[in-house]
């Protein structure tokens, strides 16, 4: 799953003009499931800088057991 997030994502900043938003499960949670895609700040902080850019920014103020991260040029 990781390697098709990172493709998708490669492709559609490079097709961006300002920048991409996109949603995934946080390890912030009261339980895991097999079936999700859960992603520690940490690992897409490393996989966001060094796939598409600096410039990034997570949400997850919205009380879902997910986040956003907003990455921009």
């Amino acid at each position: 799953m990781t390697d098709y997030m990172l493709r998708m994502l490669r492709l559609a900043f490079s097709r961006c003009r300002v920048g991409i938003a996109f949603d995934v499960n946080s390890k912030h949670v009261d339980w895991e499931r097999d079936d999700l895609f859960h992603v520690g700040f940490d690992r897409m902080a490393g996989m966001v800088r060094q796939h598409l850019g600096r410039n990034y920014v997570f949400r997850s103020d919205y009380g879902r057991y997910e986040y956003t991260t907003y990455v921009y040029r």
